[in-house]
């Protein structure tokens, strides 16, 4: 029976990849799915109608995961938290450079009202630089800009001073889990990238080919990133700075994302039983008017008849895991605008479906 059902799941994510791949907009798809209960580790790595001109990437080929990376950043807070040297409750103020606080205070956003755990929910009242059209208009006007976090913080209080108080509802903002990446950064004295990687234990959990972008070297033997595009225009050489510090800024395979989601929810990451519970839980204001619910470290999202944590990024990428079917799945197709279907946020539930059904199915 373990083998048919292996057998079964693998033919239906095969179809699936096939399907993402003929889209004409998708550079390349890069996928796996593990689930040792039937046995399943599976992978896949096509190229799409581009990829005639070049290879395809392969499952290990690196690329750039976006806000993917949000996930690594809320553990790496939750570890420094089990150290002592982070507080949830404590004010952002008590963690930022002074100029920082006084431009949260400048734009009627108290920078001792809001805390830690406020930016890890997103219930700060931060309004979202990286969402904003002026953004992404100066990003595509000079993709090689390097920006800083301070230019990312004072766009987003442009857009919105003063705006809801913190703790009154969700509202998802990549400016929050930039002034995150300062916290850890002054908390450690260390750059942000080499901070995460020792507070995670990249070795110990096998993350070879997993890195933070101008923070530190790729490691040996990790391979060029894939090309990524965003609609017609080859996105690959826009400088990473426009998303490095703290909403995104890793590259990894997926490969990496799965023993790593899988590490995390297994109870692997932290020193404490009880902080991977205190992370998952969802808080009263983030319940309400929500399409996604989102804990302190991941959103829960769809697989099939179950339920998984997880998290999607921008450049058409995502990891989720499932604890109660131990399903764990990443991919990616290097492209946030496919012309037909949304692959960037579909592609990941679809597989974690296709291989839960399966599971649960036990037949065609």
């Amino acid at each position: 029976m373990t083998t048919h059902l292996r057998t079964l799941a693998a033919a239906r994510l095969d179809a699936l990849v096939r399907q993402a791949a003929q889209d004409p907009e998708v550079p390349s798809v890069m996928a796996m799915v593990v689930a040792p209960s039937i046995g399943l580790h599976w992978s896949a790595s096509l190229g799409g109608p581009r990829a005639a001109a070049n290879p395809p990437p392969g499952v290990q080929t690196p690329f750039r995961i976006a806000s993917v990376t949000k996930v690594f950043v809320a553990a790496a807070v939750l570890r420094l938290v089990e150290d002592g040297l982070l507080r949830l409750e404590a004010p952002v103020a008590d963690h930022l450079s002074p100029d920082h606080a006084a431009m949260l205070a400048a734009a009627s956003h108290d920078p001792r009202g809001i805390t830690l755990d406020h930016l890890l929910t997103h219930t700060s009242g931060l309004p979202d630089h990286a969402s904003a059209p002026a953004y992404a208009q100066a990003v595509l006007a000079d993709p090689r800009r390097r920006w800083s976090r301070t230019e990312q913080l004072a766009l987003a209080l442009e857009l919105q001073p003063g705006g809801e108080g913190p703790g009154q509802r969700f509202h998802y903002s990549d400016t929050g889990y930039v002034l995150l990446g300062e916290a850890i950064e002054r908390a450690t004295e260390q750059p942000l990238g080499v901070a995460v990687r020792r507070l995670l234990g990249y070795d110990r959990l096998g993350l070879h080919r997993t890195w933070w972008e101008d923070d530190e070297p790729a490691p040996a033997g990790a391979g060029t990133p894939a090309p990524q595009w965003l609609g017609a225009m080859e996105a690959t050489g826009f400088d990473a700075s426009f998303d490095r510090y703290g909403g995104g800024g890793i590259v990894s395979t997926v490969g990496d994302l799965v023993r790593f989601a899988r590490a995390l929810f297994g109870q692997e990451l932290f020193e404490r039983p009880g902080t991977l519970a205190a992370g998952c839980i969802v808080v009263p204001c983030a319940r309400e008017g929500v399409a996604r619910l989102h804990s302190r470290l991941a959103a829960i999202m769809p697989m099939g008849p179950a339920q998984a944590w997880g998290h999607l990024g921008f450049w058409g990428c995502g990891v989720a895991h499932c604890p109660s079917l131990d399903l764990t799945v990443a991919a990616t197709v290097n492209q946030p605008l496919p012309a037909e279907v949304a692959w960037r946020a579909e592609l990941v539930p679809r597989l974690g479906a296709a291989a839960a059904s399966a599971m649960l199915e036990g037949g065609p």
